[in-house]
């Protein structure tokens, strides 16, 4: 790798980090979801089949089954370490002044892209369709549930 692109995520968020067997499993739970695996499970040996199957369903079907694996901030897949593309945490990554030295970084940021979350992890209060004013005293409430697992 000699270049990089550092946007929307964050590597000090150790949530989204997953091995490759973790990524294999939910990748699965999202296929059989679709109905694109047979009851056999011959699709782990044949992912191009799976494939082909996911590009022909609606792309409106393929988001409802993402929102359903959605667990909180935890997204339904994360980044996945140790193959060719992200052989290395990210986060152990921008620790390394060599790491600066040989690679070309752009980092980037998107205004307001944690409000995305927002209706997943609190969907009650954050409703797409009906939003609900929410006061200073109950944002930071919320605030605190929703990063309870996240190291100080």
């Amino acid at each position: 790798m000699r270049r990089a692109i550092l946007q929307s995520g964050s590597p000090f968020y150790p949530q989204v980090l997953e091995n490759q067997d973790l990524s294999l499993k939910r990748a699965l739970q999202f296929v059989e979801k679709a109905g694109c695996v047979n009851k056999s499970r011959a699709t782990v040996l044949k992912p191009n089949s799976a494939v082909a199957c996911l590009q022909k369903l609606d792309a409106y079907l393929l988001a409802k089954i993402n929102d359903e694996m959605i667990d909180g901030f935890q997204p339904p897949f994360g980044v996945t370490l140790g193959n060719d593309f992200l052989p290395r945490n990210p986060y152990q990554a921008i620790h390394d002044i060599d790491f600066f030295n040989q690679h070309e970084i752009l980092i980037g940021s998107t205004r307001d892209e944690g409000s995305f979350f927002l209706h997943w992890t609190f969907p009650e209060i954050f409703d797409i369709s009906a939003p609900k004013n929410v006061s200073v005293n109950d944002a930071i409430k919320l605030i605190e549930i929703a990063f309870k697992s996240v190291p100080d």
